[in-house]
């Protein structure tokens, strides 16, 4: 947790596991800027061997949420189409603490949002719906394809890549491959959004 003696082995996609003492850390004020640094420190670490990193946070408003998007260049935004996440959009932005405004003004200048991005997007009249709404609403943060917005579609076969450790466009399912033509702008998109932002490799990548 406060420890940057991380050995990354030599391969080019690595996912780098989380820890049980991460749970209570929000309880432990005094090792809030230590985990802080040690994540950045990280990052800088292992920044030469690898073109970006993805740091996937969850939505609570605590230390661990502030420390990946301090030490980032981007923050993507994954929102399901549901008035809860909704509403989560303006603490995404303004939220005193863990706002990527706040963020971005005290200790992260160099921060930028990508956006939202729809995520287990159904086509079903509900969704569509709000999908409708978001547009309305939000489209200022969404993020553009040469088709329309970005978005990922619901799809079993996602699920089961994802609980193989696999990745749609390898797995032999026709439905994979379906789904990976679907997904395939939207990724493509955002990946263009992050390697224009510096000149050979992109330093930190995303906090998501």
């Amino acid at each position: 947790m406060t420890s940057t003696a991380v050995p990354m082995p030599e391969k080019p996609f690595v996912l780098v596991q989380s820890s049980l003492a991460l749970l209570g850390l929000e309880r432990q004020p005094d090792r809030h800027t230590p985990f802080a640094r040690c994540l950045r420190s990280f990052l800088e670490g292992v920044d030469r061997q690898f073109d970006a990193c993805v740091v996937d946070t969850q939505p609570n408003p605590d230390i661990r949420l502030i420390a990946a998007p301090a030490s980032a260049d981007f923050v993507l935004s994954p929102v399901q189409l549901t008035q809860e996440a909704f509403d989560g959009v303006t603490a995404l932005l303004t939220h005193p603490r863990v706002g990527v405004r706040k963020i971005k003004a005290v200790l992260n200048p160099k921060l930028e949002l990508i956006g939202l991005l729809p995520s287990m997007v159904e086509q079903t009249p509900f969704q569509r719906a709000n999908f409708r709404q978001v547009i309305e609403t939000y489209l200022s943060l969404l993020v553009r394809t040469p088709d329309g917005f970005a978005s990922i579609p619901r799809r079993s076969v996602i699920a089961e890549a994802q609980a193989e450790g696999a990745v749609p466009w390898e797995m032999k399912k026709t439905a994979a491959r379906d789904a990976w033509r679907e997904i395939e702008p939207s990724i493509t998109t955002i990946a263009g959004i992050v390697a224009g932002k510096s000149t050979g490799v992109v330093k930190h990548g995303l906090a998501a």
